[in-house]
């Protein structure tokens, strides 16, 4: 592979198809640090950040949704506001 097409390769892997870094540097046959200084220094890098970051914030949401739903039952909320209530009212009466 020239040196032009691992470049064009590790854009397209990173910039289009939302390919992690690692992964890149496997397929374009580079070390991860070599795909990584190329990739940042290109003008894209920014707002593909921000895209990245936006997309695991939705991805976290959907976890602790999906975990909630699983261990946070009636009684269980019941009990947590209990405590709470418990903490509190000694934080403010004593």
């Amino acid at each position: 592979m020239s040196y032009k097409e691992w470049q064009k390769d590790a854009r397209r892997l990173f910039f289009e198809q939302h390919m992690k870094i690692t992964v890149i540097s496997e397929l374009v046959g580079k070390t991860r640090q070599t795909v990584s200084s190329f990739l940042q220094s290109q003008p894209e890098w920014n707002n593909e950040q921000a895209f990245r970051k936006e997309e695991s914030a939705k991805r976290r949401k959907k976890q602790k949704k999906f975990y909630d739903m699983l261990h946070r039952s009636e009684p269980n909320l019941l009990r947590e506001h209990e405590i709470a209530v418990r903490i509190l009212s000694a934080e403010k009466y004593h």
